[in-house]
């Protein structure tokens, strides 16, 4: 029965984290292509999916629970797998899938620091290819100077 539960919580956790993955990769490529390169944005797209499912699946994976039923002594796993009523299977999932949502959510707002990090840096750097057209047009209009009209 905890193997079940366990099998089972890896399977919601990584659930969770595709869909979100999905979503986040189609919000997360249109995000950057505004800012940077094609190639560049696609491939970072493409990380912070497969970033995604990964946090998702580590941070909402119920091991505790395995660990404690491995750990415990052979007398005593009859009573841990007998405790495992339908409202802990329940709450158990619950956490699993808020748990998988809280480490993906972390990874976001780190993600998000990084890329306006990453932005700044190569706006003030010659990397300027790493941007976007429409970036690189913003900037040069920064750049021209204004002429008064008198």
């Amino acid at each position: 029965m905890v193997l079940a539960l366990f099998i089972l919580s890896i399977a919601l956790a990584f659930a969770v984290s595709y869909g979100v993955s999905k979503l986040c990769r189609d919000v997360a490529e249109v995000v950057l292509n505004r800012f940077f390169a094609g190639n560049v944005s696609f491939l970072t797209a493409k990380y912070l999916q497969f970033i995604v499912v990964f946090v998702g699946v580590s941070c909402g994976t119920r091991i505790r629970l395995l660990e404690d039923y491995i750990g415990a002594p052979a007398w005593d796993r009859t009573d841990l797998a007998a405790q495992l009523t339908p409202e802990v299977w329940a709450l158990a999932l619950y956490h699993t899938a808020i748990q998988s949502l809280e480490g993906i959510a972390w990874l976001v707002l780190i993600f998000g620091l990084l890329f306006v990090t990453a932005l700044m840096g190569i706006r003030r750097s010659n990397l300027r290819w790493l941007l976007s057209d429409r970036e690189l047009e913003k900037d040069q209009e920064a750049k021209e100077p204004v002429v008064p009209i008198n």
